[in-house]
């Protein structure tokens, strides 16, 4: 039996969670698995090195835009490929 004076406080919260779900791994991972609400009820804020509110910034925007320049489109008439 875990107790209070062996254990670190966290070890013993997983202990007594994994004992009340009936030793039950998924319960268990259940329980610390967290999932966002959806709408969200908070909001991210990016905060700068000394203390300022920062713009948002979305990187899935910032690399589609990054590989825009990048893409070329060849023109097929120009294959010398005997298919």
């Amino acid at each position: 039996m875990c107790c209070s004076c062996c254990c670190p406080p966290a070890i013993t919260a997983l202990f007594y969670l994994w004992l009340r779900s009936g030793f039950s791994k998924g319960t268990v991972a259940g329980a610390l698995t967290f999932f966002p609400p959806d709408p969200p009820l908070y909001k991210f804020i990016r905060i700068g090195k000394n203390g300022d509110e920062l713009p948002d910034h979305d990187d899935e925007i910032e690399a589609v835009e990054e590989t825009e320049g990048d893409i070329k489109v060849e023109n097929g008439d120009d294959d010398d490929s005997d298919l």
